[in-house]
């Protein structure tokens, strides 16, 4: 017969419920006195399992028992536990259950004795969470006994007969954290050294790095913040190492909870910034278990358990002026000078920080009353917010002759004061000294002409392709996607006088779109528009750019002496790089308005990726590439540019993608030009490459008779078998560019523009299609060929001088030769080396 039980179910608790049968023996044994010692195991696994044995002494002739024992629900699952008994011993019955936190484990069998320290239970638990858990004898329950076959043995007191136990599932290392931190040079600053999933930790060994020239530790290194016993840390200034050691084999280890300092590191910050890096070889950063025996934490891979920190300098540096205006002296900062990832606040101080040089910051915070001023050659870049609590007359972008300062920023709304300095008008000159310009601020500022006093104020009307005079008034509204000319009124009072604008208002962010634009016929289609925000533009710029039927040039009107005359630039396309001519550049300056054409009705949009730091006037244009040909006229103290060049994909006639048009200066200065084959006039003309020989009609124009000069550079950038010649129609005279870079002529008025010729002859391809190969070299006074095998026979071998001049020539009929170089003066020398599929070239030196 099997007597049940019924176990009150406790909250939080499990109790394993077991059924005892009692058997006793009918042959009148004798009773025993005392019963069983039990103990409990104590294990400490790495597993999600683990099997607890029980152990007994004084364990002779017992026919069975009934035990209840405790342990923590949140460490072992209730659900999963199991119960085996020592197989010497043969169970009539044998049974246990679980209900809240208890296991009761019932047996009856026959008189039975083992020897002492034997395992009676073998425990079997699952792991629910990382932990300790106490395994202890229940006090309270009264049918707590071990059984012989003359009934109960005696077990009191309990502390005599049952010791408890535990069971740790031990997980893996603890993660081991320092933080990134920030401090101010020459200021003491503790590093904390965080752990968490620190559970029942025996031996600690952690060992890290960090830059002598960044940090010092003082004499006191560090604090035992948590109190581990036994902890030792140990550093070196000289080699920037850290060691820290512990043991604590006792009470179980220690645990601590999530993001509890472990120890406190003390140092010296010097400035600059460092890493504190942990160094994990297998054996330097280890965490074991409560007890010599227990196994070494998993802590692979060492990314996930050792988290490097850092210290740097205080990103969220406040101005505090106490030295004077410079920005770059850390005494006028709460904590040294801010970089790129600072936080900067301008705080009210009788020094508002001037910037005089290149900054970059993450934020940066304008206090009311507080004013921060770039100096002209300065520049800025806030990467992330820019807020003005003041006025916009406290963030004010200088100008000056040489430059002007510029603002890269991502935050709308901000107000500013942006100045533009226009120079001087000569003092006698009757001609007017003009400047294209633009408004940098929103359309919300409501501009006005006013903006402008002691200028006369033009805009160019696409229409009629005319420049209409805005007269006097200085409350005739401006429009800000829009550009337009101004030049400074003529008179005694500020005759000489520079003049430098300023506007104040909203600044331009983000995306901006010309809204007015029009196409109205094919042949007259410029415009004039703006940069509209503060800083400089790029026409080259990768990203940013709507550009839908806009052509690929841009002009800006210069200012050459007395004279004005426009700068041109055509963008690269495809691997073709951009070009300039009168300085013409990518680069459109803050303040500046610019001409662009169209092909049909345009959409004109640009956002922040088109912004760039430029604080020179105008950036030359792009790389001379091969097969390119600068000519400037020089005439009244003036001159005049153009560009001929060859380009794939290019054709004799306007490419909108490859040329410029030619838009005409003051007529007493030099006025030069190109004629494609659909007659339009270029200043930047490309060309499709060519074997025949071609003649490009140069057009020349100017209000005044006298002396004028062509100058043409970049001749060398031509194959030295291409000869180039200038030919004047009036005259007859037949110029070589290659030994002449200089013609000049009387010019009159009555004379036909288009007079002059540049004829290209040769194959002009040449560079394009030639292999820049080693094949040559000079032995003595014998010039030694040798081929590549492949290379079709007959090879013809030119030898040209710099000047582009054929000095010697020969054909080739084997693979290696040697012909005579004792003519050639010392020098450097173009061997060229022409097959029927292939021309190589070589430059070599003759002695």
């Amino acid at each position: 017969m099997k007597p049940t039980f019924t176990f009150k179910k406790k909250k939080y608790l499990l109790l394993l419920v077991g059924i005892i049968v009692m058997f006793m023996s009918n042959s009148g044994v004798l009773a025993q006195n005392d019963g069983p010692i039990s103990t409990v195991g104590t294990i400490v696994t790495t597993d999600v399992s683990a099997v607890v044995p029980v152990t007994v002494t004084n364990f002779v002739n017992v026919t069975g028992g009934t035990q209840k024992l405790l342990f923590d629900q949140a460490i072992i699952d209730n659900s999963t536990i199991n119960v085996t008994l020592n197989p010497l011993i043969t169970p009539f019955v044998f049974n246990f259950g679980v209900n809240d936190n208890a296991l009761v484990i019932v047996y009856v069998s026959q008189a039975t004795s083992i020897p002492d320290n034997s395992v009676i239970f073998y425990l079997h638990f699952n792991k629910l969470a990382d932990g300790t858990s106490p395994i202890t004898w229940d006090a309270d329950f009264t049918d707590r006994t071990w059984i012989s076959p003359s009934g109960p043995l005696n077990d009191n007191p309990i502390e005599d007969f049952y010791f408890p136990g535990s069971l740790t599932f031990q997980g893996d290392a603890p993660v081991t954290t320092i933080p990134d931190l920030f401090a101010c040079p020459g200021s003491q600053i503790d590093v904390p050294v965080l752990v968490s999933s620190f559970n029942t930790i025996g031996s600690i060994s952690l060992y890290c790095t960090f830059d002598p020239s960044v940090l010092q530790l003082q004499t006191s290194q560090f604090t035992n913040t948590s109190g581990f016993p036994g902890l030792s840390v140990s550093g070196s200034n000289t080699t920037g190492e850290i060691a820290a050691f512990a043991t604590n084999f006792n009470a179980g280890g220690t645990t601590l909870p999530d993001n509890a300092v472990l120890f406190t590191l003390h140092f010296t910050y010097l400035g600059g910034s460092t890493n504190i890096t942990w160094i994990d070889d297998g054996v330097t950063c280890e965490y074991a278990g409560p007890n010599p025996n227990y196994p070494i934490l998993d802590d692979t891979p060492q990314s996930n358990y050792y988290i490097d920190g850092s210290v740097s300098p205080d990103v969220t540096p406040i101005w505090m002026g106490l030295v004077d205006s410079d920005w770059t002296k850390s005494g006028n900062w709460s904590c040294d000078v801010p970089i790129s990832t600072s936080d900067v606040t301008i705080g009210v101080t009788s020094n508002d920080p001037v910037i005089a040089t290149n900054v970059v910051v993450n934020s940066l915070t304008i206090d009311a009353g507080a004013s921060l001023t770039l100096d002209p050659t300065a520049t800025l870049e806030v990467t992330s917010t820019l807020t003005n609590n003041a006025t916009a007359a406290d963030l004010v972008l200088k100008s000056s002759a040489g430059s002007t300062a510029t603002l890269l920023h991502n935050s709308s709304g901000v107000e500013a004061a942006i100045e533009r300095y226009i120079p001087p008008s000569p003092s006698n000159s009757d001609d007017p000294v003009y400047h294209f310009v633009s408004v940098p601020l929103t359309q919300a500022s409501n501009p006005l002409s006013g903006l402008f006093l002691w200028s006369y104020l033009f805009e160019f009307d696409a229409v009629t392709q005319q420049w209409i005079a805005l007269g006097a008034p200085t409350n005739t509204p401006l429009f800000v996607d829009q550009g337009y000319m101004i030049y400074k009124y003529p008179g005694p009072k500020d005759w000489q006088a520079d003049t430098t604008y300023i506007f104040e208002g909203p600044i331009n962010n983000g995306p901006f779109t010309f809204d007015n634009l029009t196409h109205p016929n094919v042949d007259n289609n410029h415009h004039l528009v703006s940069n509209p925000y503060p800083s400089a533009i790029d026409w080259d710029a990768a990203s940013g750019w709507t550009k839908t039927n806009v052509n690929n040039a841009i002009w800006i009107w210069t200012n050459d002496g007395t004279t004005g005359k426009y700068a041109s630039y055509v963008g690269p396309a495809g691997s073709t790089p951009g070009v300039g001519v009168n300085g013409g550049s990518r680069y459109i300056p803050l303040g500046q308005a610019f001409m662009i054409s169209t092909n049909g009705a345009p959409t004109f949009a640009m956002d922040n990726d088109i912004r760039v730091h430029n604080t020179q006037a105008f950036y030359k244009g792009g790389d001379e590439t091969a097969g390119l040909l600068r000519m400037k006229a020089c005439a009244n103290e003036s001159s005049d540019e153009i560009v001929l060049r060859f380009v794939e994909g290019s054709t004799p006639s306007y490419d909108g993608i490859y040329d410029a048009t030619k838009l005409f200066g003051n007529a007493d200065a030099p006025q030069m030009y190109s004629v494609a084959a659909d007659d339009k006039k270029l200043s930047i003309n490309s060309l499709p490459f060519t074997t025949d020989v071609i003649a490009v009609p140069v057009g020349f124009q100017l209000g005044t008779q006298g002396l004028v000069s062509f100058e043409v550079s970049s001749v060398e950038s031509f194959d030295p078998a291409v000869t180039i010649y200038l030919k004047d129609e009036l005259t007859g005279d037949v110029i070589d560019l290659r030994q002449t870079q200089t013609y000049s002529f009387s010019h009159d008025t009555l004379n036909n523009p288009e007079r002059f010729k540049v004829i290209f002859n040769g194959t002009t391809t040449i560079i394009e299609s030639a292999v820049s190969q080693t094949f040559c070299y000079v032995s003595g006074d014998q010039l030694e060929i040798q081929l590549p095998g492949e290379v079709a026979l007959p090879v013809r071998l030119q030898i040209f001088n710099v000047s582009g001049q054929l000095e010697a020539e020969n054909e080739l009929s084997g693979y290696s030769k040697a012909i005579s170089v004792s003519g050639l003066k010392p020098g450097v020398y173009i061997v060229k080396a022409i097959s029927k599929a292939k021309i190589f070239t070589q430059k070599v030196m003759v002695r």
